[in-house]
């Protein structure tokens, strides 16, 4: 949809062969003393052109459109859509408001068939211009049909629209209907946007506990948070100024974990000092792995990476300074040995000393043996 709405914009009247035949048989269909069945004929084409190139037809278009029924024109404005077109958001209320009259004597519309005709409508909100005026036509809805399992499609529209309201949109959803914060699509649909405002809202949400609940999965929700932390370095400021007091609440140490996806060099020695205080453990092998190598997409096979170790001369100095406060069993050494351990399995930058600091006069190594290591003999 994306590639049509470009190549709409390049070139508005580019058409193809089938539309100008399709759109030619309409035009015939649609003169003032056609019938009935000529103008529902018109439509089904309309419907099926409407979705190819077909140059700019809007009067023809728009006469389409008042002589379609209400789901029929549904499909109609879909094919418009589909083509990169933007409709106006009336036409869609319009239809919602239509669907819920129908309703009235005709209850199944919104009890049987999982509601198709009203859904059908709703997925065009997204696309449709305004996009701000999608909130208070959800707002008019019945209580039974505003329920986040009914917006699904709708909400994961949002991602996909082309307006720059369509973030700010898919939030105020949610603050007029908390119950969307428990919606997985909801959730990935705000992840989507993958901007630093998305960003810093989601991590407001999750400090307050707004995205706390039964069907909450902090696990999973900390691991996609992470990975959208990793992407600005002004959310990762943001998170650590939260953080400057420690992890005081449960919903700071789920920002803490979450951090500790990609912490960098300064979230990790942060998460060892969270971990050193609280007894809690915010640091391991995948955060150590994040700050000491970096992973490449593979020349050879698509998907895959090669992990390729990074230099963290820096790191290791400030670890070695840390393990005097605790020994050879102190978070620190644990993590050097762990350093040391990435680098046998994936080989260490040239540029990298072996001794972290050399003029700290430390003993190094610094843990002791492995039990379980050979004698050499």
């Amino acid at each position: 949809m994306e590639a049509r709405r470009e190549a709409l914009v390049a070139d508005p009247n580019a058409t193809s062969v089938e539309a100008e035949a399709i759109f030619g048989a309409i035009e015939t269909l649609i003169v003032d003393s056609s019938s009935d069945a000529h103008a529902k004929l018109a439509v089904s084409l309309g419907i099926v052109g409407a979705r190819l190139p077909h140059g700019q037809r809007d009067a023809t278009i728009q006469k389409l459109i008042s002589l379609a029924p209400r789901q029929a024109r549904a499909a109609l404005l879909l094919s418009l859509v589909l083509s990169g077109e933007g409709i106006n958001i009336k036409l869609v209320a319009d239809g919602i408001a239509e669907t819920f009259e129908a309703a009235k004597t005709e209850t199944w519309i919104l009890t049987e068939s999982d509601a198709y005709q009203l859904r059908d409508w709703l997925r065009l909100l997204p696309f449709a211009t305004p996009v701000t005026g999608l909130p208070a036509i959800v707002r008019r809805m019945p209580d039974a049909q505003r329920e986040p399992r009914m917006l699904e499609e709708m909400v994961g529209g949002l991602s996909a629209s082309c307006s720059d309201d369509a973030e700010g949109v898919t939030f105020t959803l949610a603050e007029e209907d908390p119950r969307l914060y428990q919606n997985h699509q909801w959730r990935a649909t705000a992840m989507r946007f993958n901007t630093v405002s998305a960003a810093r809202r989601l991590v407001d949400l999750t400090v307050s506990g707004a995205l706390d609940g039964k069907l909450y999965d902090g696990w999973h929700w900390q691991r996609e948070l992470g990975g959208l932390i990793s992407e600005f370095s002004e959310v990762r400021a943001y998170i650590h100024d939260l953080l400057k007091d420690g992890p005081t609440t449960k919903q700071l140490a789920s920002l803490a974990s979450a951090i500790a996806e990609d912490p960098g060099v300064d979230g990790l020695l942060m998460l060892i000092g969270f971990t050193t205080e609280t007894g809690q453990s915010y640091v391991g092998r995948q955060a150590i792995e994040s700050v000491v190598s970096e992973r490449v997409p593979s020349e050879d096979w698509q998907g895959a990476y090669d992990i390729v170790p990074v230099v963290a001369t820096e790191l290791r100095r400030k670890l070695l300074a840390m393990t005097g406060r605790g020994g050879e069993d102190s978070l620190a050494a644990r993590c050097l040995n762990l350093i040391d351990q990435l680098r046998d399995e994936y080989g260490a930058p040239e540029s990298e000393p072996r001794l972290p600091d050399l003029a700290s006069g430390r003993r190094w190594p610094i843990l002791k043996p492995n039990p379980d290591a050979g004698d050499g003999n």
